[in-house]
Formats: structure tokens, C-alpha cells, sequence
């Protein structure tokens, strides 16, 4: 925490005896008398501007007195420890130098009495006498000094203490019970509280000095709270350390706000505003809301509450949202005893209706004309539309980071999706010298969260599992070993968990150098008809890849050699050559596989773009199918031709194809499927992406000019966005691309927006999944528990792998994660993730024509009138296959 720095200079008495009680375990009467008293802030500032207390002094003072000053925990132990040094340090020079002076005069007047005459020999022993007086009285000379300047800073501050007694007692124009005075504090500005951080610092890394310690300036949030400080430390000899601490922030008068953290448009809501009064007297307060164009004020801007000494009270205000949107609610509080506090909140209001969405990617090797309708059914301030641009591919990496942080992250694989891409990122920048600091740091703290999270799924024995429950499964922990290998090269990984993963997986392997496949998992899922070959080689290629063949690959890479021959499927032939390579990195083995893969491929009609489609109902080894399927498949033959340099007409079209996949966050649609995408943008690299070259974009939206966008080459790595919603209104529009550096950029033109629910309905019938959900009630008052039955059905005709739920918890309500652990135990799902807006629910597979019922309860917080949003349910392999249900009208209390 920054504190400024005291004690130096030609500071005035005041300062001094100020700091001297912010530092002392012991402050005196007069410093707690204008320290505690509610005009303290007024006098302060008056000090500051008559140039008696400086700021930084004011700053620390107003910080103890707030409660939130860090003196009393951290520096009165250090300053009382230098105190101490200095007073034992200047009573050894003080010795040091009145023995000199002894010594001086001793010798001198020996010498003297030797040899100098009888009047100069007396003229010299006064002399010297006098300066052993000089010299024995000026420590003491100081002292007084210092006592003096204390004295009188004693004394102002007495004065100051008794004026605001008299100015209480005689009720002077400057006392904070007076109109005017009021009324100048409440023209004055508040300080707002608008930073509310989850974590306030992360800082993977602190080197230390020789003897261990560091230091580091921490600015605080505005959160009123207790924080937590957890530290690790190791030392050069390995040594580890740990501390659990805590940082208390505290005032004693503030604001709060019970803000729900979404709303839907027309939702009314009466927000408690909650008055922290922990001053030892009452006070009459004046609540203020700020009104905005967001929203239709439904209750008087302006509140007045009496507290009491030490109360807690809660007042509310009502309104209706009216456009979506992220927008700032803003209270401010005065109190009649000198206080004020004011709180911003930031609140996202969601279109009603039905969310329609659609995506245009691809390259801009040719000039590109996007055409977007935006019917004249949308529901108002629903419309968002984006242009982003990717100079490289390692930009379309780098915006897969961060959308991939949208998904579910609960199981192992999940959990990989949002470290294993940064450590395909980070590697990529060692490999190649690349210099982006931003990128790498966001990269390393990912990288160390993702992996301790990642050792909770081990299972004792060896091996992991979805949910870290035995069995392991044998896909899963190759995946993990693949995972783990490429994180040593950037992150420290423990060798011997390496070791025994492929230990674990080695033992698993039968004679004939096959691994069986297991049906454990998920029940009643039908793979390809090789699944067996296809095990085997994704298993091979994790256990055999770090590049070093060895006697225990030799069995497998016969089998895998014979077996290819007859593969008729692109995604397990693309799985064989990718082990064959893994065991044979000549590539000597694989050629031969390659040319037929290369034979398989489809190609669009203009020749630019390649592919490798799956047969239909085929899933991949993680339970891939449809586009996500296709997706994997054609990554992983465009890993093993780069990997070999083998047609590059084929890679070409093949990344093309893959850019144009983007999903509106970035990614490709599946974790599998965006790893995969991931290593083969990178893998084509062969020097770093950011050429120097800048680039020169140029656009052109209906008849409109056209204007050019410049790209530096320093930002080759960065996603340059241009958010098109303002020239989009309802109608048909063409946009325009033209790549004129001829640098070959990316694009991609997402666009979407709301429309009424009746608007464009959808046949029930033709969802292959389903989601009911039925309230016991639709009105019930606050405390009360609203009863909830949802029920998801499989309408296909195979069981559905690793379905999810997304249940959303209206606003105004609260659900306890007790009927969702009692489900656990029950085993009607696997696990669950409470989130801020919803429950994620996951269930290892959904069996066909067999309907779930799932049952809890939502308890009624605060008086609303909401739109509960619709659920979702959706097969995480294929997000295609998802269903949702109707929204509903909730009351809580009357009407507002």
C-alpha cells in the first residue's frame, strides 16, 4: 500500500507529531479527540490548505481513522524497530564522540603542560574545557529542541481539539450541525467507489533480495471488506514457505448495493440500497439515486432515513430496465454528522426474446462482400454487430484465449480447454523468439492455475478421469500425458506424475500392442466402426510422443502400419498417421497413409478451401460429431502433412477452411476441436507470425465511403475489432472487404440480435433435445422457496454424451447448492458449477427416449417483477444439438 514517506525533510511540527501518533502503539488523548470526531474531514482539509498538514499525511490519517490504514499491523512494529535502532545508534555516536573529546583534551593539555608557557597552558585548559561542555551538552541541546517542537505540536492540537468543541458548543457557522455548512458538504464531491475486483493483485512471481524479502505496492479496491493474502514462497536450496493472512478495509459509514447481476429488458425491480452506520451517534442521511436514459425511475430519487448509532439499514429503490445494455447505477449518501459515501455498480441488462446469431469468416487473400439482414422484428437495442481482423494466425490464437473462457469448465477436459491453448501459445513464443509480454504474462498465470486444478482429477493408481472418480479412462489420460508433456517445456511439471501416466497407460496396452477400448464412460455411445484402431493410435500417439521410439513402440507401430491399409474413415486414418509420425518422426512409415488421406479430401468449388468430413453418426475418440467432428478431423490431417511437409496446396486450403469455422467467441466449437485448430495454426508457422509487415484493410459498409484500416506490425499478434452495430439498422446491408497490403488477413463479421419469442418459432419436434421447466407458482413473496421441476429429453436414436444443463437463476432469486449436491449423491448428475447467473449441470450421457427430472428450489430475495430466461440444454461435443425452453413471469411481492 502506498503511504508516502515521513520523518525527512524540512517538514513543519505539526507533520511530525501527527505521524509520530499514526506510527506509535500508544496515540495520545488530543490526537484520538480530533481523530474521532465527525468534523474531522472538514479540518483537515483546511489544514491541508493553509499548508499546515500535508497530503500525504492527511492521507494516512484519514486511513486510521477510517479503519482501513495498515499502521497498526504493518508499520508500528517497523517503525518502532528503526526507532529503536536510531536511538541505540546515536547513543553509540554520542559516546563515540565525548570519549574523542575526552581524549582530545586530555592529550592536549598534557602536551601543554609540558612544554607551553604558564599563561598559554591556562588559556588552553579553559578552552578545552569549554568544548567538553560543548560537547556533553548538545545531545541533550537536541533533545530539548525536539521536545520543544513536540510540545508545540501537543499544543496545537489541543487547540484544534478544544476548537471543535467550542465550534460544537456555540454552534459556529464551521460546525457540521449548521444549514450552510450542509449545505457546502453537500455541494462538494464524494469520492465514488466504482472498482470492485474478484482478486485484487495475482502475481505469479517475486524475486526476492539476499536475505528473502521484498517489497510491493498494493492499490487497494473500493470493496469494504476483509481480503484474503495467501502467499507461497520457495528458496534457491528448495525450501517452501506458505502464509494465510488477511487485510481489513473498513469505514465507518458507507453504502451498499444488492444489485442482481443481470436483467431483463422490462424486468422492475426494487434494488435495497443497505447504510453502514458504525459511528457511536445517530445521524439523518440523505440517499440519492442518479437517474439515466436506461431506466424509469419508479419511487423519488431522493430518500431521507434517520440511524441510529451502530445501525444497519436497508432502503429500496424501484424501477423498470428499459434498454439493454451494460450501464452504471449510481447512489450517494450524506449524513448529517460530516459523512458521505457514494457506490457505482455496474449492471447488464439482456435483450427479451430470442437470441438469433450468425457468423461470416474466412480470408481476405480475395476481396469479400458480407451480407447481413437485420429483420424489422428485432426487439430494440438488441442488434450487435463486429468486424474483427487477424493479421496472423497467432492473433486468432491469441482471441481464442480469451473466448474459450466462455465455456464450461468442470470436468478435466473442460479444465484443459483454458490452459493447454496456453501452453501451445506459450511454447510457440519461446520457440521463436517472439517478443509479447502482454500475452505471455496472461499465459503463465493460466498455465499455473490450470495445472494444480488439473492434479485434482488424477485417480489413485494412475490415470485421470472426467470427474477424478475411479476408473480412469484411457483416452482421457493420454490426453492428459500429451497435455503435460507440452506444458514442460514452458511450465514446471512434476516429472515423475509424466512418468506415471505413461506407465499407467503402457500397462493398460495388450500383448498384440492394441489398447481395448472402454465403455465406462458413457453409456450406449456409438463411435466410429474402427473404434478400437482409433483408441489405439490416440493413445500411441500420447505415449509415444515425445520423439524418442523405443523396443515398447514396436508392436503398436506394426499394428498401426497393417491396420491402416484398410481405413475407410478420414478422421481415424488422420489419427493413425499423426502415432505413426509420434513413433517415426522420419515420416518413412506414414507416406504412404498420407497420399490416401490427401485423396479423401473435399474441396470447394473455387479450389481456395479444404476438408475432411466424417460419416454420419461417426464420433471422434472424445464423442465429437457434425461440425465439431469435421472440425478435429481436418486439423489433425493438417497437423500430419505439416508435420511432413507433404502437399502444401492441402494445407493451404485446409487453414483456410479452419479460419473460416470460428465460432462468434473465437474458438472452435469443442475443446478437442479448438486444441487441435490451435496446433496446426501454430505448427504451420515456421518463423514467427509477425513479419513486420504492416497491414491495410479497407471497408466499405452499403454506398457509404470507404475507409481504410491500418494494422502496425507491431500489433501482428493483437485482434484488431471495429464494432459495426451503428451503421446497422434493420434492412439488408453488404459489407465490403479488401485486403491492400496483400498481407492475407482474416476476418470474420459476427452479428446478432433479439426478436420477439413468437417471431420465428421452432417445431418442438424437430429439437433433438428438450427442456421443460415448470414453476409450482409464478407469484410468492420474499423468503419463500419456488419449487422447480426440469426435465431434458433425448429425441435421437443413440444415447448423448456429456450433455449440459444451463439453468439460470432469475434475478430476485437465490438457489442453495444442497438439492444440487443431493443430486450428486443420488447420481442423477455428475457434477454441477454454481455460477453468478446460473447452475451448469452435467450429465455423463442422456439415454434415448428416457426423460430427466430434475427438482430444486429458488428462494425469493428482494420484491421483482422478472422474466425468468429460458434453459438451455446442449451436448458438449456437439453443440448443435441443443434444445431451450419458454420464458416465464415471476413476481415476488405485490406489483411493483
Amino acid at each position: 500500500m502506498r503511504g508516502g514517506k515521513f520523518g525527512e525533510g524540512a517538514q513543519n511540527d505539526l507533520d511530525q507529531f501527527l505521524w509520530s501518533h499514526v506510527s506509535s502503539h500508544r496515540p495520545s488523548a488530543e490526537y484520538l479527540r480530533v481523530l474521532e470526531d465527525p468534523n474531522f474531514d472538514t479540518y483537515l482539509d483546511r489544514l491541508i490548505e493553509s499548508g499546515q498538514v500535508k497530503p500525504d499525511v492527511a492521507a494516512t490519517l484519514r486511513g486510521a481513522r477510517n479503519g482501513g490504514a495498515l499502521y497498526a499491523s504493518t508499520y508500528s512494529p517497523k517503525v518502532e524497530r528503526i526507532r529503536q535502532q536510531r536511538h541505540e545508534g546515536l547513543a553509540r555516536v554520542n559516546a563515540g564522540w565525548l570519549g574523542l573529546a575526552v581524549t582530545g583534551v586530555v592529550v592536549s593539555l598534557v602536551l601543554l603542560w609540558m612544554w607551553a608557557p604558564a599563561g598559554c597552558a591556562a588559556t588552553t585548559i579553559v578552552i578545552a574545557l569549554l568544548v567538553l561542555l560543548a560537547a556533553i551538552m548538545l545531545p541533550s541541546l537536541g533533545a530539548a529542541r525536539r521536545t520543544a517542537r513536540q510540545m508545540q505540536a501537543n499544543t496545537e492540537m489541543r487547540g484544534l481539539a478544544q476548537a471543535l468543541e467550542l465550534d460544537k458548543q456555540a454552534g459556529t457557522p464551521s460546525a457540521a450541525m449548521d444549514s450552510d455548512a450542509v449545505d457546502s458538504q453537500a455541494a462538494s464531491p464524494v469520492r465514488l467507489r466504482q472498482w470492485f475486483p474478484e482478486t485484487l493483485l495475482w502475481r505469479p512471481e517475486l524475486i526476492t533480495d539476499d536475505q528473502g524479502r521484498v517489497s510491493l505496492d498494493i492499490d487497494l479496491a473500493d470493496s469494504i471488506t476483509t481480503w484474503r493474502l495467501s502467499a507461497s514462497a520457495v528458496s534457491a536450496q528448495g525450501r517452501l514457505g506458505a502464509l494465510q493472512s488477511s487485510l481489513r478495509v473498513f469505514q465507518p459509514f458507507f453504502v451498499d448495493l444488492n444489485l442482481p447481476v443481470v436483467l431483463t429488458r422490462g424486468d422492475l425491480i426494487a434494488v435495497p440500497v443497505v447504510i453502514y452506520n458504525y459511528l457511536d451517534r445517530p445521524q439523518q442521511v440523505q440517499l440519492t439515486l442518479e437517474n439515466s436514459d436506461w431506466f424509469t425511475l419508479l419511487d423519488e430519487p431522493t430518500k431521507q432515513v434517520t440511524l441510529a448509532a451502530q445501525e444497519v439499514r436497508s432502503v429500496s429503490f424501484r424501477f423498470r430496465a428499459d434498454r439493454a445494455g451494460l450501464h452504471a447505477f449510481k447512489v450517494q449518501a450524506r449524513g448529517d454528522a460530516g459523512v458521505a459515501d457514494a457506490i457505482q455498480r455496474q449492471i447488464e441488462i439482456v435483450p427479451d426474446g430470442k437470441r438469433l446469431e450468425m457468423t461470416q469468416s474466412g480470408s481476405l487473400a480475395r476481396p469479400v462482400t458480407v451480407t447481413v439482414d437485420i429483420p424489422s422484428e428485432i426487439i430494440d437495442s438488441s442488434v450487435k454487430a463486429t468486424l474483427r481482423l487477424y493479421p496472423t494466425a497467432l492473433s486468432q490464437v491469441v482471441e481464442g484465449l480469451d473466448g474459450i473462457f466462455q465455456r464450461p469448465s468442470g470436468c478435466f477436459e473442460q479444465t484443459s480447454s483454458t490452459t493447454y491453448p496456453n501452453v501451445l501459445v506459450l511454447d510457440y513464443l519461446r520457440r521463436t523468439g517472439k517478443n509479447a509480454p502482454a500475452v505471455e504474462a496472461k499465459a503463465q498465470q493460466y498455465i499455473h492455475l490450470g495445472y494444480q486444478r488439473l492434479l485434482g482429477f488424477e485417480v489413485p493408481g494412475g490415470g485421470f478421469d472426467w470427474f477424478g472418480r475411479a476408473p480412469a479412462n484411457q483416452g482421457l489420460s493420454a490426453y492428459g500425458l500429451m497435455e503435460f508433456q507440452d506444458m514442460a517445456k514452458v511450465h514446471e511439471v512434476d516429472p515423475k506424475l509424466i512418468e506415471r501416466t505413461r506407465q499407467w497407460l503402457l500397462k493398460q496396452r495388450n500383448a498384440d500392442g492394441t489398447w481395448t477400448p472402454e465403455s465406462h464412460m458413457f453409456n450406449n455411445v456409438r463411435h466410429g466402426s474402427d473404434v478400437k484402431l482409433s483408441t489405439t493410435a490416440y493413445v500411441a500417439w500420447a505415449v509415444f510422443g515425445d520423439g524418442q521410439s523405443t523396443p515398447q513402440a514396436l508392436t503398436t507401430l506394426n499394428y498401426l502400419q497393417d491396420a491402416a491399409r484398410n481405413v475407410e474413415s478420414p478422421y481415424v486414418l488422420a489419427l493413425v498417421c499423426n502415432a505413426l509420425i509420434a513413433m517415426d518422426p522420419s515420416g518413412d512409415t506414414v507416406r504412404p497413409h498420407l497420399s490416401r488421406l490427401v485423396a479423401m479430401a473435399k474441396t470447394s468449388s473455387d479450389g481456395k478451401m479444404t476438408w475432411w468430413d466424417t460419416a454420419t453418426g461417426e464420433r471422434t475418440t472424445f464423442y465429437g460429431s457434425g461440425r465439431s467432428a469435421t472440425v478435429e478431423t481436418t486439423a489433425l490431417a493438417t497437423l500430419a502433412l505439416i508435420h511432413t511437409r507433404q502437399s502444401p496446396t492441402a494445407i493451404r486450403g485446409a487453414l483456410a477452411w479452419l479460419a473460416a469455422q470460428k465460432d462468434p467467441n473465437g474458438t472452435w466449437h469443442s475443446t478437442q476441436a479448438t486444441v487441435l485448430v490451435m496446433k496446426a495454426l501454430l505448427a504451420s508457422a515456421g518463423k514467427p507470425l509477425g513479419d513486420g509487415m504492416e497491414r491495410r484493410i479497407e471497408l466499405q459498409i452499403d454506398n457509404g465511403a470507404a475507409q481504410q484500416i491500418v494494422i502496425a506490425a507491431d500489433q501482428a499478434e493483437v485482434v484488431k475489432q471495429m464494432d459495426l452495430t451503428p451503421y446497422l439498422p434493420a434492412g439488408t446491408h453488404r459489407i465490403q472487404l479488401r485486403d491492400v497490403s496483400g498481407a492475407d488477413v482474416g476476418y470474420q463479421v459476427a452479428w446478432r440480435y433479439h426478436v420477439p419469442s413468437n417471431a420465428f418459432p421452432v417445431a418442438r419436434e424437430t429439437e433433438p433435445l428438450t427442456i421443460d421447466v415448470v414453476y409450482d407458482r409464478t407469484q410468492l413473496e420474499v423468503g419463500h422457496t419456488l419449487h422447480v421441476a426440469t426435465t431434458v429429453t433425448n429425441h435421437m436414436i443413440a444415447s448423448a454424451p456429456m450433455v449440459m444443463l444451463d439453468l439460470p437463476i432469475p434475478a430476485g432469486f437465490a438457489v442453495s447448492p444442497n438439492d444440487f449436491d443431493q443430486l450428486v449423491q443420488s447420481g442423477a448428475i455428475a457434477k454441477f458449477q454454481l455460477t453468478p447467473r446460473s447452475v451448469i449441470v452435467y450429465l455423463r450421457n442422456l439415454n434415448p427416449a428416457t426423460p430427466l427430472t430434475l427438482r430444486y428450489g429458488l428462494l425469493a430475495t428482494m420484491p421483482v417483477e422478472v422474466t425468468a430466461p429460458p434453459s438451455k440444454v446442449y451436448e458438449y461435443y456437439n453443440a448443435d444439438l441443443q434444445g431451450t425452453s419458454s420464458p416465464q413471469r415471476l413476481i415476488i411481492g405485490q406489483r411493483i
